[in-house]
């Protein structure tokens, strides 16, 4: 979907793996990368930054969990 070879064996460590994927990725937007998700069915959700992830939903949830525990 992003131009990688679908099986690598000389990725062998955590490193190796995201030097690779990461270059790939970033060639597409967020956007871009959605809608090709959604062409091929693919499970996918937006990377967001922390200053955004920190306004989702999401985290304002576990504060108020994390407040009653």
């Amino acid at each position: 979907m992003i131009g990688l070879e679908p099986f690598r064996p000389d990725l062998q460590t955590h490193e190796s793996i995201v030097d690779t994927i990461e270059p790939a990725v970033r060639q597409f937007s967020i956007d871009e990368l959605e809608s090709m998700n959604a062409a091929r069915r693919q499970a996918g959700v937006p990377a967001l930054k922390h200053e955004d992830f920190v306004k989702t939903q999401h985290v304002s949830c576990k504060s108020h969990i994390q407040g009653h525990i």
